[in-house]
């Protein structure tokens, strides 16, 4: 008995150097948090997405204008309609950078394409296999291990890209007539399955032309089978 509560007096010992250590560790680290702001050059200070490209630079989506930061100054994007080649809306929601380095720009009005290359804005009006194309809010861009590009739309489901064959799928989910809400999310996890989030959850492998509703059941079997 003396034996045990040796040891667990150790080990509490033992824990508590190590936390004593941890602790004064961090004392010495301080993180500092700067804001940029309009008056730094932020064209706007509703800010919807970031992203980092290759290259470096800080790329920021706003409610009036995209930014670009090269970590002294801005550099922002706008309509301009003396320009054929300028951003064609200024109301920024999404940004992607696909595997050739070229920025995916959703905005309240469609999506657009920034070639760095040539320092200019396509607007992405490519037909699908259901004879859509992105007219609405372009709300989130994501890719997956092939490069393909992926993009929730407002009242058009899902847009997946085939960077290599310039293919344009549109999955509108119009098999699901209750799914009267716009797609929230898409995430790909370790296996490749997609998962969206509508007003419900979907997944589907992304070969497959066919997403499949993870009802309620089906999650309460999940978590039975989690907990045995």
């Amino acid at each position: 008995m003396k034996n045990t509560n040796l040891k667990k007096m150790l080990i509490a010992f033992i824990c508590l150097i190590c936390f004593f250590t941890c602790y004064a560790q961090t004392i010495g680290e301080h993180y500092y948090l700067n804001s940029l702001t309009i008056r730094d050059g932020l064209s706007q200070n509703t800010v919807y997405d970031i992203l980092q490209d290759k290259a470096g630079f800080m790329w920021f989506g706003t409610k009036d204008g995209l930014n670009r930061y090269d970590g002294s100054s801005f550099k922002i994007f706008k309509y301009d309609r003396t320009d054929e080649h300028s951003l064609g809306n200024n109301y920024i929601l999404a940004l992607y950078e696909d595997v050739e380095g070229n920025i995916w720009v959703g905005t309240d009005m469609g999506l657009y394409i920034y070639y760095p290359e040539r320092d200019v804005f396509e607007p992405f009006k490519q037909l699908s296999d259901e004879g859509t194309t992105i007219d609405n809010a372009a709300a989130m861009i994501v890719g997956d291990k092939n490069g393909d590009v992926w993009i929730t739309v407002e009242r058009q489901g899902i847009f997946h890209y085939n960077l290599q064959t310039k293919a344009l799928r549109n999955h509108t989910l119009k098999e699901f007539p209750f799914l009267t809400s716009n797609v929230h999310c898409v995430v790909f996890d370790n296996s490749e399955t997609i998962w969206i989030y509508g007003n419900g959850l979907f997944y589907s492998k992304t070969d497959s032309r066919r997403f499949i509703l993870l009802s309620l059941l089906m999650v309460r079997r999940s978590l039975k089978v989690i907990r045995s």
